[in-house]
């Protein structure tokens, strides 16, 4: 199952190289639209004040400090609204729009720092904001708080790369989720048009027999003609004289049963890439394509041995001798459609009247003898 379906990508594949080169492009065009956006980071560190007196205040505020919540509190403090609104209304905005600028904070498990990120398109901008927002911060938590002190660790610096937009990761990324778009698309489109050539198959299918119409036949071997010029094709008509004689006088049920039985008996001794087609209420046609004149008449003749057992429907209450004649004709490369089967006709009208009853046109190979007529 899983090999089916890497054949059928390897065979689409070029639905999904172009799902793959417009994520391309379109990763291109976002990157080459965006505004670059820079990273400023101010770092903090939290520590027991220095006022405490006794070592047992001490070591009680280390172990509170190992239970997070203080660096917790501290740094969703430093983040606050009420912080940045006090941040602006003391810091000029040198022309800048504050709501371009982002704020987060980072906390490091198993440390007492935490890390204030300001994004925003001026990297020189966004260091002095992360800056005066951390001092704004550690002013109202030493309003607040008396045990632990919190100072900056490292102030934040005007950063010389974006951290967006990443051209390289971000067209990595979007040709991985082209190729997987295109995969996807691929397994849907088979998923979806198995059913619609189900359907259609059925269509061009005789509804008695089985095998395809002869509309439909015609054209397959129409369309074979023009893929491979230069290929070796024969083609053949096969006519159960019983049928021709008995059709009108069978029951539709019981003629069903002997025309797909005979159908049957002719893919057995085809391959995948031949074709059966129902020419007329007595005959069948077969298209054998890359099959010269010689191994094709070997095929039909074990075709026609296996027509000449007497066939028996599925009620038990008719058993006829289909009495099969052959006509076989091999392209000339330089023949129309028309003329291919005018051949095919003239063989299985010579073929009705040999005694072997199996006949090759134009070139006469060696008919093949099975002592029945």
């Amino acid at each position: 199952m899983v090999r089916h379906y890497v054949e059928l990508v390897q065979s689409n594949w070029r639905w999904v190289a172009l799902f793959v080169l417009g994520a391309c492009i379109l990763s291109v065009a976002i990157s080459l639209s965006a505004t670059p956006i820079y990273r400023a980071t101010t770092s903090f560190v939290i520590f027991p004040n220095e006022n405490l007196t006794s070592s047992r205040d001490v070591v009680s505020s280390l172990d509170t400090l190992e239970k997070r919540t203080i660096i917790t509190t501290y740094s969703e403090i430093v983040a606050s609204e009420r912080v940045y609104q006090n941040t602006q209304q003391g810091m000029p905005s040198a022309g800048e729009d504050f709501g371009s600028y982002q704020r987060s904070v980072t906390v490091p498990p198993e440390s007492n720092i935490f890390y204030l990120n300001v994004d925003g398109p001026n990297p020189a901008f966004a260091a002095a904001l992360s800056n005066q927002v951390g001092a704004q911060g550690i002013a109202t938590i030493k309003g607040i708080y008396q045990v632990f002190d919190i100072a900056v660790l490292d102030e934040a610096h005007a950063a010389t790369a974006p951290i967006s937009p990443q051209p390289l990761r971000s067209l990595l990324l979007f040709a991985l989720g082209g190729l997987a778009l295109g995969i996807l698309f691929v397994l849907i489109r088979y998923q979806i048009s198995r059913p619609i050539e189900a359907i259609r198959d059925r269509l061009n299918r005789d509804p008695e027999s089985g095998a395809y119409k002869r509309a439909y036949f015609s054209n397959l071997v129409e369309r074979r003609m023009a893929e491979r010029p230069d290929a070796a094709l024969s083609l053949a008509l096969i006519e159960l004289e019983s049928l021709k004689t008995f059709a009108n006088s069978l029951p539709n049920a019981v003629l069903t049963d002997f025309l797909t039985n005979t159908v049957e008996i002719l893919k057995k001794q085809l391959r995948g890439n031949d074709a059966v087609g129902r020419w007329n209420e007595s005959a069948f046609a077969i298209m054998l394509p890359d099959t010269p004149p010689q191994p094709a008449a070997r095929t039909l003749l074990r075709i026609r041995q296996g027509l000449l057992q007497p066939m028996e429907e599925s009620s038990g209450l008719y058993k006829v001798s289909l009495k099969p004649s052959v006509g076989l004709t091999a392209w000339e490369h330089d023949e129309t459609l028309s003329q291919l089967l005018e051949n095919a006709e003239f063989a299985l009208e010579k073929a009705n009247q040999a005694a072997e009853r199996i006949y090759i046109f134009p070139t006469d190979l060696g008919q093949p003898k099975d002592g029945n007529s």
